[in-house]
């Protein structure tokens, strides 16, 4: 969806531009706290506030500004991210409520923005408020999961009261100033128009984990090549992502607004644990977690070797500069290698794969897969990687492209013969291989026998009533919220892998 990527704060935060489109669904069965509403004459704007409980699916948070004359505005936006939950609740059965922290912004908090705003061109956006690490038992790596996919799962820690529930799972912002189309809008779609609600279904998809990777979302420089190459010349290379939250912190904590749990370009703990989305990804053939895993070894193995020392801090929770942890990385043969396979793969249009197949063990053989998105030159954050490939938008799987023409969601439903929802048969194999129950399942979906959350992310059992399940014990939301390494794989096919891996950047 032409997506951009504004700020660094989350590995899966999507802002899209998109060009036009429009939707329609029925509004949801709603149960919501009083609407509160008020004007600043002074300001010109007018804000709302609103808690919103979604069949007990989804609990909303959503807080609008908007222009004072735009009369109705709020209102109607809140409509259509109830809708938008609707559809993706019409797919998907939860065993524990989701909460949502949505607001409708004012670009650099004016109505009038300048045109170097850089929110101006911004549709939208969302990402996974936290994550909690769990290891897979069959190769031993930690995984990063998402809260709204962990508290759909039958870990029977949850039920304990031992997982810290966040304030919110999802945060998603749009832009009050876009000029967005309505379902009840007594007009066709224009050209120059946005589907609020079509963008809404979208970016929750986001903020439940579809895309939401990790592993090669993050473009760095390329170390100084011999023979006077300029940068411009020099192969792309992407980079998995690092943490920025001390280790000792466990889970770590929310990525909320005006934080900076991953990423942050002057602090680096350590390579980040793959995030469960990234277990699914097939990069040019090979697994994703076992270049990850090889990448942190090399990591590990600089700062063992005292080829990087610390800016500050010691042991677990020693701090590094990214700058100098990039440089170890790819100065190394095989750290290079790979960083330069991820930004050869990355760049070349079906090279990435999302296979549901791959796990858990048993997984049925005939479940569809999804190819990423990695045909962009240059490479674009947000959009490369964290969609499906663009040629979808004329099948089914539509939905999570990152461009989408002035084609209205009923109009791409009928033309591609999609669900009703508008989530294609392979984006809802995607999110029921992160661990979402299909809403037709006579069952749930269940992992406890082949995954474990990690014991130091638990707490002492009984400290906490709010198991999270959606049979009315969750609490509403309280608004928007303020606030083991990975593992190798091993034996003759990582062996092989790797051979591919270098024959890959080397031949």
């Amino acid at each position: 969806m032409n997506a951009s990527r504004p700020s660094p704060r989350a590995p899966a935060f999507f802002a899209l531009l998109l060009t036009a489109t429009a939707a329609v669904a029925t509004l949801a069965v709603v149960h919501g706290a009083p609407l509160r509403t008020e004007a600043d004459p002074a300001a010109a704007v007018a804000r709302m506030q609103h808690a919103t409980n979604v069949d007990n699916s989804f609990s909303l948070n959503f807080a609008c500004t908007a222009p004072g004359t735009n009369t109705g505005f709020c209102g109607r936006a809140e409509a259509a991210l109830t809708r938008a939950a609707r559809r993706i609740a019409s797919e998907f059965k939860f065993r524990r409520t989701i909460r949502v922290s949505a607001r409708m912004f004012l670009p650099c908090n004016t109505t009038t923005p300048a045109a170097d705003c850089p929110q101006k061109g911004v549709l939208g956006s969302a990402w996974v408020a936290q994550r909690v690490p769990v290891r897979h038992r069959d190769d031993g790596v930690t995984y990063m999961y998402p809260t709204a996919v962990l508290k759909q799962l039958d870990f029977p820690e949850a039920d304990k009261g031992q997982v810290v529930w966040p304030d919110a799972d999802v945060y998603a912002e749009f832009n009050t100033l876009r000029n967005w189309w309505f379902t009840d809008d007594p007009d066709p779609i224009k050209s120059d128009q946005r589907d609020l609600e079509r963008t809404m279904t979208h970016e929750l998809l986001h903020g439940l984990g579809f895309g939401d990777d990790s592993a090669m979302s993050f473009p760095v420089p390329a170390p100084a090549q011999s023979g006077g190459s300029t940068a411009a010349q020099a192969p792309l290379m992407l980079m998995p992502y690092w943490e920025s939250t001390p280790p000792s912190v466990q889970p770590p904590p929310a990525d909320a607004a005006g934080t900076q749990t991953w990423n942050n370009p002057n602090v680096w703990y350590r390579m980040a644990r793959p995030t469960l989305w990234t277990r699914f990804m097939l990069v040019s053939g090979t697994p994703a977690p076992w270049i990850v895993g090889n990448l942190t070894a090399i990591a590990e193995a600089a700062v063992k070797d005292r080829r990087v020392t610390p800016t500050s801090g010691s042991g677990a929770d020693a701090v590094y500069s990214p700058q100098s942890m990039v440089a170890a990385i790819a100065g190394h043969r095989t750290g290079g290698a790979l960083l330069t396979a991820l930004g050869d793969a990355g760049t070349k249009a079906g090279s990435v794969i999302y296979d549901p197949t791959l796990w858990p063990p048993g997984a049925p053989s005939n479940l569809p897969k999804l190819t990423i998105e990695s045909g962009l030159r240059p490479f674009l954050p947000g959009s490369s990687i964290g969609h499906v490939t663009q040629a979808a938008n004329t099948t089914a799987d539509f939905l999570m492209v990152y461009q989408v023409t002035s084609q209205s969601l009923p109009g791409s439903i009928a033309a591609t013969r999609a669900p009703a929802s508008g989530i294609g048969p392979a984006t809802k194999a995607a999110m029921v291989a992160l661990g979402y129950t299909p809403r037709e399942s006579n069952d749930w979906v269940s992992r406890a026998s082949v995954a474990a959350i990690v014991p130091e992310a638990l707490r002492a059992p009984g400290t906490e009533k709010d198991t999270g399940r959606n049979d009315g014990s969750a609490p509403p939301p309280s608004g928007t919220s303020s606030s083991s390494a990975v593992k190798r794989a091993g034996g003759a096919a990582a062996a092989t892998l790797a051979v591919a891996v270098a024959l890959a950047v080397l031949g």
